[in-house]
């Protein structure tokens, strides 16, 4: 390693701190080395670098098979930047997101426990925390819950996404040793049954529940959530009565078509401005599809479309003043035309 004068390496720190941030990108693996290399520059590059725990805060993790076609690879990679990433970046908060989508378990299974391991050792310095893989994983992100309590007074999101279908059943009951305080975002694709958290200090929430009385106690304790994607409510019906539910602060509101009927049954948004319809086959990855309206609606082929809409106009006060149809299905086309003319009676559209 050279460390001769040049203009480069006199650059001022605070320069070199911007370069090394834009070097850095979004923190993916790949660009994780770069940050490596950087270091090997010079040593006043060096010094920097490793004495500026801003640069090593936002660590992303991806291994997909396409990535890493060698057996092995992505453990080596993984944990060669991630030990010494946690430390350099000590005492910051963390922004971590790791997303596993891979078939080859017998190559990437050790090193991702051993991913999981170190990550949870740092977890009282998590801020934002996404963590989307196969069920093996979660296990494993179960099975460290389980052991050592995850202690994260900073923790601001967390995100969760099995996307090789649901966990076991070991995997709800141990993530409530997971210690949060300050949470204001949760995302899930499964349900949590015995998950601790300060409801009433959500302010978004994603996420589905397996019988309509769960998703009532839930959202009862709710009363800030400000946006509201509810990915699944099943149909099983108990004697308990609910009272309707008020929820002043959303704006947001999108939700799946199997769970319609239940959240607008005793819900009311009287102050919603914004509203995605989406089929209730798994869309985790799908967008709004960048509608810039006031209401977003895509509509799935269901015959009762138009019903839908209707009761959807209901439940904001003043009026939803834009809609915005979207639909795949030639079927309900002619419904969404005819309708068209009713919904203008029953809004103020422009």
């Amino acid at each position: 390693m050279d460390n001769t004068a040049s203009p480069i390496s006199a650059l001022p720190n605070e320069l070199l701190l911007q370069i090394f941030g834009f070097a850095g990108g979004d923190g993916s693996v790949c660009i994780n080395s770069t940050r490596a290399r950087i270091g090997r520059v010079c040593k006043s590059w060096r010094a920097v670098s490793r004495s500026s725990p801003s640069l090593w805060t936002y660590i992303n993790i991806t291994v997909h098979d396409p990535c890493f076609p060698q057996p092995n690879r992505p453990p080596t990679v993984t944990k060669s930047f991630l030990e010494p990433a946690l430390i350099l970046s000590y005492p910051c908060a963390l922004t971590i997101v790791v997303d596993v989508n891979t078939d080859c378990r017998q190559d990437v299974e050790q090193g991702l426990f051993d991913t999981v391991d170190m990550l949870g050792r740092h977890s009282i310095r998590w801020r934002n925390f996404s963590f989307t893989g196969p069920d093996y994983v979660m296990e494993r992100l179960d099975h460290c819950v389980a052991q050592h309590p995850f202690q994260s007074p900073e923790l601001e999101s967390l995100t969760l996404r099995c996307n090789d279908g649901l966990p076991g059943h070991a995997f709800t009951t141990a993530l409530p040793n997971i210690m949060v305080s300050r949470l204001r975002n949760l995302s899930i694709n499964f349900e949590l049954r015995r998950l601790v958290v300060q409801w009433d200090a959500l302010t978004s929430f994603t996420g589905g529940f397996h019988t309509p009385s769960s998703f009532y106690a839930l959202v009862s304790q709710t009363a800030n959530l400000e946006f509201l994607y509810l990915t699944h409510i099943g149909h099983e019906r108990d004697s308990r009565s609910v009272e309707p539910i008020s929820l002043d602060n959303l704006r947001h509101l999108k939700i799946a078509d199997c769970a319609i009927v239940e959240a607008l049954e005793n819900i009311r948004f009287p102050h919603l401005g914004e509203l995605s319809l989406v089929d209730s086959q798994p869309c985790w990855t799908k967008s709004a599809d960048g509608f810039v309206t006031h209401v977003k609606l895509r509509c799935s082929e269901r015959p009762d479309t138009l019903e839908i809409l209707l009761r959807c106009l209901r439940i904001s006060s003043p009026p939803l003043r834009a809609l915005n149809f979207r639909t795949h299905s030639p079927r309900c086309a002619s419904n969404l035309l005819e309708g068209c003319a009713i919904l203008c009676r029953h809004s103020s559209m422009h």
